[in-house]
């Protein structure tokens, strides 16, 4: 069953939600879908940090599904929408100082070493890792090789989306990890953005667990350079 954005996130499918997010970014960044409904569905979900009844766990979760969407898609909006770039990281580095003096939940299976590291604060610190490299990101290659831009073609248009308002009911995304990746201790990737394509893979996983040739065809094909001879995925 094929479901749109605003029902993943009415039905709290918030994982498949930050798969498709990605998956919505990788069209626009070759100009298939508007930069301006993309910008303006990011600056959406943006809107429950200033929600009036703020709730953590609920801002981490929607947080959580654009973070990594940001980071890939930054060169991009740096280039054509700057100055909605500079809104979205400059309300991240408010909230995200704030949030230091709470609990972590988003627990990491990223880093060999640190068993509990915070999931989102590691994906932010990609994202600032990424602004000080001018949004450049020096391993992952681009998503859609064989995909041509499409430069001259008709943009399609993004449905405009709500956020669900909060319902004691409802259960956040509190990831508890199934899969743990171990890098290699002589890998020259930056962690930072490791935790990028060590997330890509565990989608791959997730989307297509069922089907293990095509799980193990899909990894093989991840847009990295020389990445998973340096990795060992392994099942909690």
């Amino acid at each position: 069953i094929q479901l749109s954005f605003q029902e993943c996130l009415n039905l709290n499918k918030f994982n498949e939600a930050r798969i498709f997010l990605k998956f919505i970014g990788e069209l626009v960044k070759y100009r298939v879908v508007n930069s301006n409904d993309f910008v303006q569905l990011i600056n959406t979900i943006l809107q429950v940090l200033n929600e009036f009844e703020f709730k953590r766990s609920r801002c981490d979760t929607f947080i959580s599904i654009i973070l990594s969407t940001i980071a890939s898609c930054a060169s991009f909006l740096k280039e054509n929408h700057e100055e909605d770039l500079k809104s979205m990281i400059d309300n991240l580095k408010i909230y995200f100082t704030n949030r230091q003096l709470s609990p972590k939940e988003f627990f990491c299976p990223f880093i060999n070493e640190n068993q509990n590291v915070d999931l989102l604060e590691l994906l932010w610190q990609t994202v600032l890792s990424t602004e000080k490299n001018d949004w450049k990101l020096k391993y992952i290659i681009n998503f859609m090789n064989d995909l041509k831009s499409n430069k001259n073609g008709e943009l399609h248009s993004l449905t405009p989306i709500t956020i669900p308002q909060h319902n004691e009911n409802n259960i956040y995304c509190k990831p508890m990890p199934t899969h743990q990746a171990f890098l290699a201790s002589d890998c020259s990737i930056a962690v930072n953005e490791s935790s990028l394509l060590v997330e890509l893979i565990l989608d791959v996983i997730y989307t297509t667990s069922a089907d293990k040739v095509e799980c193990k065809k899909e990894i093989q094909n991840l847009p990295s350079n020389n990445f998973l001879e340096s990795l060992i995925i392994a099942v909690i």
